[in-house]
């Protein structure tokens, strides 16, 4: 492979390694997104709806905060002279990133649709091991990413470990929707398990954004040796 686009010269560049920093910058952001959904779903279990609603404000700021980094970064990897493989590895892991927090404010926000006090206890316990279980993979992952430089067996070591949580959240999920229609079938409103069916398939697809940057993680260890 010509020299020119080995992912192990994007590593090795002052201007380049200053991009992945930000990008863990940006992985920063996302997971305080998550840290934050794990304090609405501890508040929404809890009946406690005032605090969960300015929980979601919080949750709403760092997304946003995490789009605006990933704006920074795209800004920089168009002036950057980076090779199209190096930049389109980078893309897709800021872009993958990207849609775990989009996907996580998006649950939270359906659940602010239905009142807890509605939802089953058993549901309501679902809801709140999926997400711990979100927030184990993405702790992981950081640790992962933060280390892919210098200690990339570590870093293919939490995509391993990511994908596996990501198989128990997958098995949670169908057990946990079919909760989910049974209340339905007694429940008055519609609308209200809907929005819960919806709230889980929300958390089940940013589990799976996270596999899939462990995917992205382990190409550009593949590619950087």
């Amino acid at each position: 492979m010509h020299e020119s686009s080995h992912v192990a010269v994007w590593f090795g560049r002052r201007r380049e390694k200053a991009v992945l920093a930000t990008c863990e910058k940006h992985y920063s952001k996302v997971l305080s997104v998550i840290m934050e959904m794990k304090k609405f779903i501890d508040a929404y279990c809890s009946s406690d709806f005032d605090s969960a609603r300015k929980i979601f404000e919080e949750i709403f700021r760092f997304e946003r905060e995490a789009d605006d980094v990933k704006k920074s970064i795209v800004t920089e990897l168009m002036r950057g002279p980076f090779h199209p493989l190096d930049r389109e590895e980078i893309m897709k892991l800021v872009l993958t990133v990207d849609d775990i927090a989009a996907y996580v404010k998006a649950s939270s926000r359906r659940l602010l649709y239905v009142n807890p006090k509605e939802v089953p206890e058993n549901i309501k316990d679902g809801l709140k091991t999926i997400t711990y279980k979100m927030y184990d993979a993405a702790a992981i992952l950081k640790e992962g990413l933060s280390r892919l430089i210098s200690k990339p067996d570590d870093a293919l070591d939490a995509a391993e470990k990511t994908e596996r949580i990501e198989e128990e959240v997958d098995d949670l999920r169908v057990d946990l929707i079919a909760e989910i229609l049974k209340w339905g079938d007694r429940v008055r409103s519609i609308g209200s398990w809907l929005m819960i069916k919806d709230a889980v398939e929300f958390i089940e697809n940013a589990v799976d954004r996270l596999e899939d940057t462990a995917d992205v993680i382990r190409a550009i260890v593949v590619l950087s040796t």
